[in-house]
């Protein structure tokens, strides 16, 4: 017997998906994978949130002196701004790539992101996935894209920014 609770569920759609035009989005880029510790002070984590009025906030994190694994130490903290056309153009970018229709992917042994998105009708969606993906959209490569954007050619984004590409 189905109840209003299960019928609930049946109707709401999933968390990686969403209909409008994103306002947001927010990005945690970790390269941390199996095999060899990353020394001390090594960069391992990136949080970067992205508005549409071109507002930016970046938090880099490295492992700490004992190399816990669990505790990170914040490296960097900032916030600026950006042109809000190229912020528009940017996510614009994102919804295009991530909207419709976009390849799950999965893998092991690499680092991940995981990203947060909020669109013009609030709705929020959550999208994960290994630090090797390869977003283009439009002719662009989108973690290039942002890198080129926020003018950082240090950031993870999506690929760890250490992928070569092979096609």
């Amino acid at each position: 017997m189905m109840t209003n609770t299960n019928m609930k569920a049946l109707d709401e759609k999933p968390p990686f998906v969403f209909t409008g035009n994103i306002r947001k989005v927010k990005i945690h880029s970790n390269n941390i994978c199996f095999g060899t510790h990353p020394l001390e002070d090594r960069e391992v984590e990136q949080h970067l949130t992205i508005t549409r009025d071109g507002r930016v906030w970046l938090t880099r994190y490295a492992f700490s002196e004992d190399l816990d694994f669990i505790k990170f130490k914040k490296t960097q903290q900032k916030q600026f701004r950006i042109d809000k056309d190229k912020a528009q153009f940017l996510l614009d970018k994102f919804t295009a790539c991530f909207r419709d229709n976009y390849e799950l992917m999965f893998a092991t042994d690499v680092g991940y992101f995981n990203m947060w998105i909020e669109d013009d009708n609030c709705d929020k969606a959550f999208i994960s996935g290994p630090l090797i993906s390869n977003y283009k959209i439009d002719g662009y490569d989108l973690s290039q894209l942002v890198r080129d954007t926020l003018d950082d050619q240090t950031l993870f984004v999506f690929d760890d920014n250490t992928r070569e590409d092979f096609e």
